[in-house]
């Protein structure tokens, strides 16, 4: 049975790796696309000293983040689909091996392959992110725009917390604002149905033109008072530390530990944590996608012989199904707010687990 288990496991690393290196590439191509990637790099390439290097690297782990799981999917049903096309699944059924035997060590891969990747996303993804973000400051050619991102809560502005629902270029929608006293209690919110982005980052210097919203002040020391004043345009400046923030400023550049901790100090504080209990389940199910998405290819890779372009065809839509699944998720988690929206999630990964499940029980009943 090791002898089998090993044979399958070789069949399965060739596709995979092949995968791996494609899609970490693209991903890769992607990330540096970015405008403000483009500029840095070509800033870090006339400084010398690796630093152009160094910045690609951190990004690596992002790349893996999203490839490996993709990668599992592929290597899985392009190499038993290989298999059932040799007949080699038939003969080891007509020997009398179960028919979960040869499925074992795959899954066994698979879910050592989620842990590996609930260790990157706690950790090592969000450091990576936090020294990219560092680095390219330092350069001095970040974009007013490129300090924000959507759906992720922000933090580089002394005492204030930012949330942002949609980005497109410098134009916001959906703009939630808290202003913090000394003491760390929520002190203002300002809530805006749009609004622009202008500055100079390197200045250290953001306008935030925000539209058609409402600010409310509060008193922490009395919580019955409050002043809500409602406005069509309102201007906002935000000025950036006089020296580059080299800790986290947004969740996105925090650690797992991290946001359990900032959750605990914000619910004390009465922030809303809804965004932070989304980004702690996205990371978890995000690393587990890759144990959904092998048990879903196992059976559709061995019911038949689909050759290369059949696998390649289930590939992509088993992945365009597994993300429509936790966009829609993500969408609904952040529009409810609820406390238990977030593990809305992990839905993705227990339909693919259920229909992979189901669909393996009936290969084993023919």
């Amino acid at each position: 049975m090791k002898i089998l288990s090993r044979y399958v496991l070789r069949q399965h690393l060739g596709p995979f790796v092949v995968g791996l290196l494609g899609l970490t590439s693209v991903l890769l191509v992607g990330l540096l696309s970015k405008r403000e990637f483009v500029q840095a790099l070509s800033a870090a390439s006339r400084a010398g000293g690796g630093t152009a290097g160094r910045l690609m690297l951190l990004l690596l782990p992002a790349a893996l983040s999203s490839a490996v799981p993709v990668a599992a999917l592929v290597g899985t049903i392009t190499a038993l689909s290989s298999m059932a096309s040799d007949r080699e699944i038939l003969a080891i059924r007509a020997a009398g091996i179960p028919y979960l035997r040869h499925c074992v060590p795959v899954v066994v891969a698979a879910g050592v392959l989620s842990l590996g990747l609930l260790g990157l996303n706690r950790q090592l993804v969000p450091r990576s992110a936090l020294a990219g973000r560092v680095m390219v400051e330092r350069v001095g050619l970040l974009s007013p725009a490129s300090l924000f991102h959507e759906r992720t809560r922000i933090e580089v502005f002394p005492n204030h917390l930012l949330y942002i629902k949609h980005i497109r270029g410098n134009r916001m929608r959906g703009v939630r604002i808290f202003a913090l006293d000394e003491k760390g209690r929520m002190a203002r919110k300002i809530i805006a149905e749009r609004g622009t982005i202008t500055g100079d980052a390197a200045g250290r210097r953001i306008l935030l033109h925000l539209e058609s919203g409402a600010d409310t002040t509060l008193f922490p020391d009395s919580p019955e008072r409050l002043r809500r004043v409602s406005f069509e345009t309102y201007d906002l400046p935000l000025q950036l530390p006089a020296e580059v923030e080299t800790g986290p400023t947004s969740d996105r550049e925090m650690t797992s530990v991290q946001i359990a901790a900032r959750i605990r100090e914000d619910r004390q504080a009465g922030i809303a944590v809804d965004d932070l209990c989304a980004e702690l389940h996205e990371r978890d199910a995000m690393a587990f996608s890759a144990l959904a998405l092998v048990v879903l290819a196992i059976p559709l890779g061995a019911r038949s012989a689909y050759g290369r372009a059949g696998a390649l065809a289930l590939s992509i839509a088993g992945v365009l199904g597994y993300y429509a699944l936790m966009l829609a998720a993500e969408r609904l988690a952040v529009t409810w707010a609820s406390p238990g929206a977030a593990a809305l999630l992990w839905v993705p990964n227990v339909v693919f687990l259920g229909v992979g499940l189901t669909l393996m029980w009936r290969q084993m009943r023919i």
